[in-house]
Protein backbone atom coordinates (compact mmCIF):
# COMPACT_ATOMS: atom_id res chain seq x y z
CA UNK A 1 0.00 0.00 0.00
CA UNK A 2 1.17 3.56 -0.37
CA UNK A 3 -0.25 7.13 0.00
CA UNK A 4 -3.26 7.94 -2.51
CA UNK A 5 -2.52 11.24 -3.83
CA UNK A 6 -3.82 13.72 -6.34
CA UNK A 7 -2.30 15.77 -9.08
CA UNK A 8 -1.84 17.20 -12.43
CA UNK A 9 0.37 15.39 -14.91
CA UNK A 10 2.42 17.63 -16.33
CA UNK A 11 5.24 15.94 -18.34
CA UNK A 12 6.61 11.84 -18.79
CA UNK A 13 9.13 9.90 -20.16
CA UNK A 14 9.76 6.62 -20.46
CA UNK A 15 10.76 5.74 -17.16
CA UNK A 16 8.61 8.71 -14.96
CA UNK A 17 6.29 11.27 -14.90
CA UNK A 18 5.96 14.75 -13.69
CA UNK A 19 3.85 15.61 -11.21
CA UNK A 20 2.40 18.69 -9.10
CA UNK A 21 0.86 17.59 -6.16
CA UNK A 22 -0.19 20.57 -3.90
CA UNK A 23 1.93 23.04 -5.93
CA UNK A 24 4.90 21.49 -5.55
CA UNK A 25 6.36 19.83 -8.77
CA UNK A 26 8.20 16.42 -8.72
CA UNK A 27 9.17 13.12 -10.95
CA UNK A 28 7.97 9.71 -9.99
CA UNK A 29 9.18 6.99 -11.07
CA UNK A 30 6.31 5.03 -13.24
CA UNK A 31 7.86 1.58 -11.03
CA UNK A 32 6.80 3.31 -7.94
CA UNK A 33 3.06 4.11 -9.16
CA UNK A 34 0.21 1.90 -8.14
CA UNK A 35 -2.93 1.96 -10.53
CA UNK A 36 -5.52 -0.40 -11.12
CA UNK A 37 -5.52 -2.81 -14.10
CA UNK A 38 -8.49 -1.77 -16.25
CA UNK A 39 -8.47 2.30 -14.73
CA UNK A 40 -10.06 4.92 -16.86
CA UNK A 41 -8.94 8.39 -17.27
CA UNK A 42 -10.38 11.54 -19.04
CA UNK A 43 -8.57 13.55 -21.20
CA UNK A 44 -9.33 16.10 -23.71
CA UNK A 45 -8.04 15.77 -27.29
CA UNK A 46 -8.60 18.57 -30.43
CA UNK A 47 -11.40 17.97 -32.41
CA UNK A 48 -9.00 17.50 -35.22
CA UNK A 49 -7.21 14.58 -33.53
CA UNK A 50 -10.58 12.53 -32.40
CA UNK A 51 -11.47 12.70 -36.32
CA UNK A 52 -8.88 11.89 -37.49
CA UNK A 53 -8.20 9.11 -35.17
CA UNK A 54 -11.83 8.10 -35.55
CA UNK A 55 -13.38 9.53 -32.17
CA UNK A 56 -15.85 11.43 -34.10
CA UNK A 57 -17.09 11.82 -37.32
CA UNK A 58 -16.14 14.38 -40.23
CA UNK A 59 -19.87 15.46 -40.19
CA UNK A 60 -19.43 16.17 -36.31
CA UNK A 61 -15.73 17.71 -36.95
CA UNK A 62 -16.91 20.24 -39.48
CA UNK A 63 -20.39 21.00 -37.32
CA UNK A 64 -18.06 21.67 -34.21
CA UNK A 65 -15.49 23.61 -36.26
CA UNK A 66 -18.46 25.87 -37.69
CA UNK A 67 -18.68 27.01 -34.34
CA UNK A 68 -15.30 27.70 -33.61
CA UNK A 69 -14.26 31.66 -32.79
CA UNK A 70 -13.57 33.80 -36.19
CA UNK A 71 -9.61 34.52 -35.95
CA UNK A 72 -8.85 38.13 -35.98
CA UNK A 73 -6.63 38.88 -38.91
CA UNK A 74 -3.36 40.55 -37.95
CA UNK A 75 -0.01 41.92 -39.49
CA UNK A 76 1.59 38.47 -38.71
CA UNK A 77 -1.27 36.37 -40.92
CA UNK A 78 1.46 36.78 -44.07
CA UNK A 79 4.11 34.88 -42.75
CA UNK A 80 4.88 31.92 -45.06
CA UNK A 81 5.76 29.23 -42.22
Amino acid sequence: MGEKVRGKIKAGSEKAVFLEIDGKEIWIPKSQIEYPKNYTIEIVISDWIAMNKGVISEEEYEERKASYPKKSATKDDNVPF
